[in-house]
C-alpha cells in the first residue's frame, strides 16, 4: 500500500494521544487525509441512545463540535440500531446518491460512539478494514484513558477529568451575553457541589462497606437524573461536581432540587435515609475554577449549616444578603 509508512506515523501519533477529544480529532483527521470521504463525523450517543455530541471533521483541517440536542437524519437512525445490534458495519446510499457508512466506535460505561463516513462510492472492502483496524486502536485507548480517568468506586469522572472537563466548559461560554433571541439552555452552564448528609456518622455506625455503598447509590441515582450530556464527577471523600447546562437560575434549582429529593426519597439498605446539600453556582467565563468551586462551596456550607438536605444556589445567597460577594481579583497574573 503507497501510504503504509503515513499509515504508521498516524498509529504512532494516535498511541501518543492522552486526552480523548485529540484522541477523536486526530483519529477523524487521519481517516479523512487517507481514505478522501466526502464527510466524516464521530457521533457520541448515551446509554438511552440520546446523541449528546458530533464531531465533525473538514477537509481544509477544521473540526466542529456540536453538543446538546442534535437532529439525526433518518438514514443515520434507522442505521444505528443494526451497527450496534450486529457490531458491523452498514452503509446505505441516500436521495443525493452518496452513500453513507457508520462503523462502531468505543463503548463506555456512560456512552458510545460511532464514526460516519459519507463517500461517493460504495466503500471497498480494504476501505472498512481500515476504518475497522483504526476503530479497534481507538477503542482501545478510550478504555486505557477511561480507566486512569475514573473513580474505581462509583466510575464516575475522577477530580483530575474534573480540572481539565472544567476549562472546556469555560471556553464554550460565549464571553459576552447572547441576545434573547439566540440563547439556548446550551449557552448557561452550572456548577454543583453535592454533598452526603452525615456520611462520617453513617461510616462510623454502620462501616465503611455501608458507607461505600451509599458512594455508590448516590452515583447510580446521579446518572439516572442527569442527561447525557451533563458532566458528573466524584470530586474526593463525600463530595461529588456536577455541571449542568440549563436555561436560568430557577431551572438549574429545579434540577439539582430533584435530585435532592430522588436520594431523599431513595430507601438505602440498612441504612434507611440518606439525604445530601447542594451549592450551586453559574460559571462565568471569566472566573478562575478555584473561584467558582470557593462560590459553590460557600452556597454548600449555608444549606449544612441551616438544616441540610436542601439546595442553595450561590446567586441567591449573594441578591438575599445572606453572605457576603466573593471578591474575584481582575488581574491574578500579578501574583506570579
Amino acid at each position: 500500500m503507497p501510504y503504509t509508512p503515513r499509515l504508521l506515523d498516524q498509529i504512532a501519533l494516535l498511541t501518543g494521544m492522552r486526552d480523548i477529544e485529540l484522541l477523536e480529532f486526530s483519529l477523524l483527521k487521519t481517516l479523512s487525509e487517507v481514505t478522501q470521504p466526502t464527510a466524516i463525523s464521530l457521533l457520541r450517543l448515551d446509554k438511552n441512545d440520546h446523541p449528546t455530541s458530533m464531531l465533525r471533521y473538514r477537509r481544509e483541517g477544521r473540526h466542529e463540535v456540536d453538543f446538546g440536542d442534535i437532529e439525526l437524519p433518518a438514514e443515520v437512525v434507522d442505521l444505528l440500531p443494526v451497527v450496534k445490534r450486529t457490531r458491523k458495519p452498514h452503509s446505505r446510499r441516500g436521495e443525493d446518491g452518496n452513500f453513507l457508512t457508520i462503523y462502531l466506535g468505543a463503548e463506555s460505561q456512560t456512552a458510545d460512539s460511532y464514526l460516519l463516513a459519507t463517500t461517493d462510492h460504495p466503500p471497498a472492502n480494504d476501505t472498512k478494514r481500515l476504518y475497522t483496524c483504526f476503530l479497534q486502536i481507538y477503542q482501545n485507548f478510550c478504555a486505557l484513558l477511561d480507566e486512569s480517568q475514573r473513580d474505581p468506586l462509583t466510575g464516575l469522572p475522577n477530580r483530575k477529568t474534573f480540572e481539565d472537563s472544567i476549562n472546556k466548559v469555560l471556553g464554550l461560554i460565549p464571553h459576552r451575553p447572547l441576545p434573547a433571541a439566540t440563547s439556548d439552555r446550551a449557552t448557561s452552564y452550572w456548577l454543583g457541589i453535592i454533598d452526603i448528609d452525615r456520611f462520617k456518622s453513617i461510616n462510623d455506625t454502620f462501616g465503611h462497606l455501608y458507607g461505600d455503598e451509599v458512594l455508590l447509590l448516590v452515583a447510580q441515582l446521579m446518572q439516572r437524573h442527569f442527561r447525557g450530556g451533563d458532566l458528573l464527577f466524584r470530586y474526593g471523600g463525600e463530595e461529588f461536581v456536577a455541571i449542568i447546562a440549563g436555561a436560568d437560575q430557577e431551572g438549574a434549582k429545579s434540577a439539582f432540587d430533584r435530585l435532592r429529593a430522588s436520594v431523599a426519597g431513595h430507601p438505602f439498605p440498612q441504612i434507611g435515609e440518606v439525604t445530601i446539600s447542594i451549592g450551586v453556582v453559574q460559571i462565568m467565563p471569566d472566573a478562575l475554577t478555584p473561584t467558582l468551586l470557593d462560590m459553590a462551596d460557600r452556597a454548600l456550607y449555608y444549606a449544612k449549616q441551616n438544616g441540610r438536605n436542601q439546595v442553595c444556589l450561590y446567586e441567591e445567597l449573594v441578591e438575599h444578603g445572606v453572605i457576603e460577594p466573593h471578591l474575584v481579583d481582575l488581574n491574578p497574573m500579578e501574583y506570579f
